[in-house]
């Protein structure tokens, strides 16, 4: 029995909770230990938790009990992706390699919040603003005071701030409350818009794809500039709150820096004159029926791209609609030799498409008419043509191992080809 202490701050809480199952897939059964106000954050991923960081924890464990704690502050980016060897090492990278877990482990998904009751708030035209933040410097009050100020002043938004103390006197359109975590998700999907800073409660939401517009307010760190990138913009060289490139979800967020005091008339002013959509659409994924066959050639393309592309994000992104697509088909008892011949298929016939995008750039100018055209012309035509009959002949490959596979599966749909590929 592994226990995981969560012992820092919300977002660290939801991202060993969001791996739980991952973990006890590779490792055995495993308990979170939680502080008694991060047990709704356990509940909403109904993991196997105690609550335990109240109290001095040496007793709650065996000598030789193995447990995972925060290490010390995340910080110097650059030279983390330089030690793991990865592009934008983000935090729930951290977790997966402190919990033993393969770079690309899923993320679980917590429980859909229950709709917000309180209709006293309008729905859909109303923003949550959320000043406070213990894990990254806030902006000062005076700027939540100023940016509210102005979201009055120039929209028909109602307010809800989480904060009693930034409440401007006298406007019936704004109003604090304070849910915990899992009715703050059902308050931002209520109202359609949230802003805030780099916090835990921020990030939980985003990573939870609540169907809420995400704006996020982060205030340059003047006190330790030593610990972070020159820059805090988070899609670059800060991800380690968001890692929206390689955890498949939404992570649309729109970022607004604050240098200094000047800077905080023009933010205001690119914030609310964005003003998103409420509740913007969100991502989709189509199912429909496919064949066996067909199922198995796009695994073994993204294998490929997995494994090829240049792209960290890219590759993991690959992986992942891997995973995907192989519980669709993992009761199916499929032929090694024929995946692995369909899989090499694809590689020839990408190995030949990267030689011919490279011997025919986009906008290359050469001569289609034989007749008038140089030696070295006619060598290149006739080198392009031979690398597309190696390419037909790659995909007759292809496709003969698809209709093998559906033959094998007994698959309800079928290859189906005009030409023969015998």
């Amino acid at each position: 029995m592994w226990f995981l202490a969560c012992s820092f701050g919300t977002g660290d809480t939801y991202l060993i909770c969001a791996l739980w199952r991952a973990f006890e897939a590779q490792h055995g059964p495993a308990t979170i230990v939680v502080a008694e106000h991060h047990a709704p954050i356990a509940q909403m991923f109904g993991v196997r938790y105690e609550v335990g960081l109240s109290r001095p924890m040496a007793a709650d464990f065996q000598e030789g009990t193995p447990f995972v704690v925060h290490p010390s502050r995340m910080a110097f980016g650059a030279q983390i992706d330089a030690l793991t060897g990865r592009e934008g090492f983000s935090q729930a990278d951290m977790y997966r390699l402190l919990l033993r877990l393969s770079p690309d482990a899923p993320l679980a998904k917590p429980q859909p919040p229950g709709p917000w009751q309180d209709q006293s708030i309008p729905k859909g035209r109303s923003v949550v603003l959320m000043p406070h933040s213990q894990s990254w410097p806030p902006a000062p009050p005076e700027f939540w005071q100023e940016l509210a100020k102005a979201l009055l002043d120039r929209t028909d938004l109602d307010i809800v701030l989480n904060s009693g103390s930034l409440q401007p006197q006298g406007s019936t359109r704004v109003r604090s409350v304070f849910p915990s975590l899992e009715m703050l998700f059902s308050l931002m999907e209520h109202c359609g818009w949230v802003i805030g800073p780099n916090t835990g409660g921020f990030a939980c939401a985003v990573s939870a794809e609540i169907k809420a517009s995400k704006t996020m307010v982060v205030q340059r760190p003047a006190t330790i500039p030593f610990e972070m990138s020159p820059t805090l913009k988070l899609t670059q060289s800060f991800p380690y709150s968001h890692q929206r490139k390689f955890d498949g979800f939404d992570y649309e967020v729109d970022e607004h820096e604050l240098i200094d005091r000047a800077s905080w008339a023009p933010a205001i002013d690119r914030i609310v004159a964005s003003r998103p959509p409420i509740a913007p659409k969100p991502k989709r994924i189509v199912r429909g029926p496919m064949s066996v066959g067909d199922i198995v050639d796009r695994i073994t393309i993204l294998e490929i791209k997995a494994e090829r592309l240049q792209s960290a994000a890219d590759r993991l992104a690959a992986a992942r609609e891997v995973r995907e697509l192989q519980e669709a088909i993992q009761e199916i008892d499929l032929p090694a030799e024929l995946v692995a011949a369909l899989k090499e298929a694809n590689i020839r016939g990408w190995e030949l498409a990267d030689k011919m995008y490279e011997d025919f750039p986009f906008g290359s100018d050469w001569e289609p008419d034989l007749t008038k055209a140089s030696d070295r012309a006619v060598a290149v035509a006739v080198a392009g043509l031979k690398a597309h009959r190696a390419m037909m002949d790659a995909n007759r490959d292809r496709v003969r191992a698809r209709q093998q596979i559906d033959a094998a599966s007994n698959s309800l749909l079928r290859e189906l080809k005009s030409y023969s590929v015998a």
